[in-house]
């Protein structure tokens, strides 16, 4: 098969199949390659043996039962083949950082490095046709007529992302399709729907940011000193930590909040989770309300310290406040340790009761 497409560096177009979402846990079932070189496609498709059950849903989704996989190669096998087929190519998949993330995880468990350049066919989707309402694979295919041989199979699904590269290369020509392709390759670590110009525009002051999902929904709400910085963190961790993954694969918008300083931060990010309840800061959104000690003076001329709740904090504007805790239980234990090392009274500082006549 010939293709008009001379001037675009080496593709490989590729998708996987799995075990499920988790790098280090589950393994690739299938891999399938479609390669587009100097105009010329070339074809590798590999069934691989996880070693690991396959779950039943996947099974019926895949249509990749035990029996098939069960006298494949294992990773270790076909490892130097599928260098082989990737080398030098930019590695082109949808929701890429799935299977460059699989891919990676499992040349990384031989020992082996995997650093090729990646291009997202959902942001280049975003990129070039920002009118469709979705770029899912699904609607990408109904938008654009794309033919279905194989669904959730891995050479079918690369055969899918190659017609949808066609597409874009008759519909918006060559040269603006070599831009979209050189604007997106150096932003590999961003989520598919998220743009650099909007993560370039968060500051690295100290505030609150939020991820929002479908309908802006609030996903997960954090804080940080650094904002910019924070929330790359949460996309290049997205390579190797599930949560992370599948929060990279979710987020649509994101919004911050500066804030005067980190404590402020911390207030905001405890009233934000109260409110909007994100789905994933579930431990955060079960936790008592934020304390710290503050050391307030005592009719003696004594400064003692005294437990301040969240409402009635106000960073920047009080002074002597040390900490901030999640619960008083918590904040007391760290008075105690305080007391202990220094060997402190706990009596005056109001951890246990003082007896009259009694020295500490």
């Amino acid at each position: 098969m010939t293709t008009p497409s001379l001037a675009f560096p080496p593709l490989a177009f590729v998708d996987i199949e799995t075990t499920g979402s988790h790098f280090e846990r589950d393994r690739i079932t299938e891999i399938g390659i479609k390669s587009l070189v100097s105009g010329e496609v070339s074809v590798w498709e590999q069934l691989i043996n996880p070693q690991v059950f396959i779950p039943q849903n996947i099974q019926k989704l895949t249509g990749i039962y035990p029996e098939m996989v069960a006298d494949q190669p294992v990773f270790p096998d076909i490892a130097k083949q599928l260098k082989e087929q990737l080398e030098g190519k930019i590695f082109v998949a949808h929701n890429a950082r799935f299977d460059y993330g699989f891919i990676k995880a499992s040349f990384k468990r031989m020992g082996m490095d995997f650093k090729p350049k990646v291009l997202c066919t959902v942001k280049l989707s975003r990129l070039l046709f920002p009118n469709q309402a979705r770029h899912n694979l699904d609607s990408i295919i109904h938008a654009h007529g794309l033919h279905v041989s194989a669904r959730h199979r891995a050479l079918g699904d690369a055969d899918l992302l190659l017609q949808f590269w066609s597409v874009c290369e008759r519909l918006v020509g060559s040269e603006r399709l070599l831009q979209a392709v050189n604007q997106l390759v150096g932003n590999a670590s961003l989520p598919p729907n998220i743009d650099q110009a909007l993560v370039d525009s968060i500051p690295d002051t100290p505030g609150c940011y939020i991820f929002y999902g479908e309908n802006k929904t609030p996903l997960y709400i954090g804080k940080s000193i650094s904002l910019r910085s924070r929330v790359m963190s949460h996309f290049q961790g997205a390579l190797t930590q599930r949560k992370e993954m599948k929060l990279s694969l979710q987020i649509r918008d994101i919004d911050w909040i500066d804030t005067a300083g980190e404590l402020s931060a911390l207030l905001l990010e405890s009233q934000l989770i109260k409110e909007r309840m994100p789905s994933m800061n579930i431990k955060l959104r079960r936790s008592k309300d934020l304390c710290a000690w503050s050391l307030v003076e005592d009719e003696f001329g004594l400064l003692v310290p005294t437990l301040v709740g969240h409402q009635d904090l106000s960073p920047g504007l009080q002074d002597n406040l040390y900490g901030l805790f999640y619960s008083k239980r918590e904040a007391h234990s760290y008075l105690k340790a305080v007391a202990k090392k220094y060997r402190l009274c706990e009596a005056l500082l109001g951890l246990e009761k003082r007896i009259e006549g009694k020295p500490c």
